[in-house]
């Protein structure tokens, strides 16, 4: 009984979570229709098939520039078009005049001029060098001047000159103490000889006396000094002003409207051209695919289908049921910078609702970003 019991209670539990989980997914589903519907609401309104997922992007790796287009869903012409732009770098070249005058000197005048120059000198190390060791300011070994300016040191503390006391109150320096061997004057120096080490010129003399070549080298001293002087000052003058004709030039970025034309899909089917772009200038990676077909996009290795290494500008077409044939206009001779640029395509329908890719090519090039107007 128990055990029918508990059977019930776990069946009824997992019922219920059964029941919640179906539930939940149809909430989730609901919820994805209506956010589904909300999108497709949006793209109605915007007229365009932005919704769908264009994958021509791919026109970029194999042209200096990609020019991407879309197609009005709710055009009132007989055939689709897709539309789009791209700018222009204009440079304008033009005429004007300018005020030109000859400069002459007409006179001076005396004023005070102020040069400012660099003095630099070596001078001799102070300090360490100037203690027993290396040389003082007059080049002498054995120290510097007192405050006396007498060579030899300062005054003790007794005011008398010679050093301070040592350990024992003995006058004599600060040398002092007693060393290793209890013997006064000071430890032994690398021959073993009490009294210090030897100086740079291996003399014996004092434990100061191992200043390095840094210490003792002379260093350079360097100082901004400014002469001041009064000077004849030339005053100039502009004589002979005339007006001249030169030639300048401005620049700016002009934009262009492309369309190009569907000839052959009526506007009831424009929901099934998915992306339409232009590749402008194409580049070596281009005629690397369309010599080697296993280097080509894997969904999109028919667009190169009927293409040639010599095309410059090509066009590629993403739509389900149809394909390019042939370009019946391209860019023409007179375009200036600013018209409207309009190519037709003549498109042929293959029927099913596979998504197809393909494109036509053209060995004259787009015209150039870069327009001269003279």
């Amino acid at each position: 009984m128990t055990l029918v019991f508990l059977f019930f209670k776990f069946g009824t539990f997992v019922a219920v979570a059964e029941f919640h989980h179906l539930k939940g997914l149809l909430t989730m589903k609901r919820l994805r229709q209506q956010w589904l519907s909300t999108a497709l609401s949006a793209c109605a309104a915007l007229s365009l098939t932005a919704c769908d997922k264009d994958y021509t992007d791919f026109v970029s790796n194999y042209a200096a520039e990609r020019i991407p287009l879309k197609v009005n869903l709710k055009s009132t012409t007989s055939v689709v078009t897709a539309e789009g732009g791209t700018n222009f770098y204009q440079v304008r070249y033009f005429k004007r005049t300018q005020r030109v005058c000859d400069t002459v000197v007409c006179g001076s005048t005396w004023e005070n001029v102020c040069h400012t120059r660099r003095v630099c000198e070596n001078r001799w190390n102070l300090g360490l060098n100037a203690m027993r060791g290396g040389r003082d300011n007059d080049n002498n070994r054995g120290g510097g001047r007192d405050n006396d300016n007498n060579r030899g040191g300062g005054r003790d503390n007794d005011n008398n000159r010679g050093g301070g006391r040592d350990n024992d109150n003995n006058r004599g320096g600060g040398s002092g103490g007693r060393d290793n061997d209890n013997n006064r004057g000071g430890g032994r120096d690398n021959d073993n000889n009490r009294g210090g080490g030897r100086d740079n010129d291996n003399n014996r003399g004092g434990g100061w006396g191992h200043d390095d070549d840094s210490w003792n080298r002379p260093r350079e001293y360097c100082r901004n000094v400014e002469d001041c002087s009064v000077e004849s000052v030339p005053q100039y003058c502009e004589q002979n002003c005339r007006d001249v004709e030169i030639e300048d030039s401005d620049s700016t970025y002009v934009y262009s409207r492309v369309s190009v034309v569907l000839e052959g899909v009526p506007q009831v089917d424009a929901s099934k051209i998915e992306g339409v772009s232009i590749g402008v200038d194409t580049n070596d990676a281009f005629k690397g695919v369309v010599m080697y077909p296993a280097y080509r996009p894997e969904k999109a290795g028919s667009a190169f289908d009927g293409l040639k290494t010599t095309d410059k500008t090509f066009v590629v077409l993403q739509a389900r049921g149809y394909k390019l044939v042939e370009a019946t206009q391209w860019v023409p001779e007179t375009f200036k910078v600013g018209d409207p640029i309009v190519i037709r395509l003549k498109v042929a329908s293959v029927g099913g609702k596979k998504t197809l890719f393909s494109s036509v090519g053209t060995e004259k090039g787009f015209p150039a970003k870069r327009q001269e107007v003279r």
